[in-house]
Parts: C-alpha cells; sequence; structure tokens
C-alpha cells in the first residue's frame, strides 16, 4: 500500500546526503572546540547575531503595529516593537553591558530551570531519575555562574556554545553513520 518508491524513503534521502552531514558535522565539532578555546569571540558573534535578530524583530512589530484592531492593540504592538527594538539596539552598541545582561539572563534561567525540573521529577515518576539529573545539573550550572558572576560573561555564553556545538556535531555524526549502516543492511 505504500505507493513511495524504496529509492525515496526519508532514509535513502537523509543516506544520500551522509557526505554532507558529516562535513557539517566536523565543522560544528572544529566550531565548537574553538568556542571552547576563545569563547569570547564566540559570545561576542552571538550576541552581535541576537542583537540584529532583535532589531529586525522590532522594526518589523513596529511596522505591523498598525493591523491591531483596536487602538490599544495598536500602541500595545508599538510598544512592543519599540522595546525590542532598544533591546537589539542595546546590544549592538553596548557589546560589553549585552554580555554582562545576557549572562544574569541566563543565571536566572538556569536556576529556574532546574528548580522547576526537580519539583517535575516529584510529579512525573516514570521520568523521575533523567528529570532530576537535569534539574540538579540545571542548578548547578545556575549556582556556578551567580557565584562567579562579575567575570561569568567572559566565558560562559561562549562554552555553552562550544559545548552545544560539540556535541551537536558529535551526534550529527553519529546519526549520519548510523543512517548509512541502516540503509547499507536494508539494501
Amino acid at each position: 500500500m505504500n505507493d513511495v518508491p524504496a529509492s525515496n524513503s526519508p532514509l535513502q534521502q537523509v543516506a544520500r546526503h551522509a557526505g554532507a552531514l558529516k562535513v557539517l558535522a566536523v565543522v560544528m565539532i572544529l566550531a565548537g572546540i574553538a568556542a571552547l578555546v576563545q569563547p569570547m569571540i564566540f559570545e561576542l558573534f552571538a550576541e552581535a547575531f541576537l542583537g540584529w535578530v532583535l532589531v529586525f524583530v522590532g522594526l518589523m512589530r513596529a511596522f505591523t503595529a498598525w493591523s491591531g484592531r483596536t487602538f490599544g492593540e495598536f500602541l500595545l504592538q508599538l510598544a512592543f516593537g519599540i522595546l525590542v527594538l532598544v533591546g537589539g539596539m542595546y546590544l549592538l552598541w553596548n557589546p560589553i553591558g549585552g554580555l554582562v545582561s545576557l549572562t544574569i539572563v541566563l543565571t536566572a534561567f538556569m536556576l529556574v530551570e532546574g528548580i522547576s525540573k526537580l519539583a517535575m521529577s516529584f510529579q512525573h515518576r516514570e521520568a523521575a531519575g533523567l528529570l532530576a539529573f537535569s534539574g540538579m545539573t540545571s542548578l548547578l550550572v545556575g549556582v556556578l555562574l551567580f557565584a562567579n558572576l562579575k567575570t561569568a560573561w567572559t566565558w560562559a555564553l561562549g562554552v555553552l556554545i562550544g559545548i552545544d556545538l560539540l556535541f551537536g556535531g558529535l551526534s550529527l555524526l553519529s546519526f549520519s553513520s548510523a543512517v548509512k549502516r541502516l540503509v547499507a543492511r536494508a539494501a
């Protein structure tokens, strides 16, 4: 009943691009290592990227505020657009202040996420172990950031970006190899 030919299955399509996926994985791994070695460079890049995204979103939101159905909705949309625009401009015009602000937000996020995951681990017994571990990890990162808040802005975001790129690249490399093996076994 399956009308899709086997050669066009999603697995086959992914396998055809396994080489490109492996190249992307290696680039991610190398970028992750570079971010771990020089976190500040990656922090500044990420902060500038976020700044430009916020400027764009703020402008779009402000320009589309006129689509509000009421005058109050228009003002709310316009105010939100201006607020996002100002936040993006702050990140672009004051990169160090932006990094400090982002690190404070990250610290608060990690603390709240850790506490909420720990609370959820008591409610969901089937996944309690992994949730509790994840919650403790987030809480520990949040406490470490808070304890080192005066200097964390110089390394925290870059290290987290590096870890994410490194493990993302490793998992993509593993995934592309697994897909190739599955297609080879099926053939």
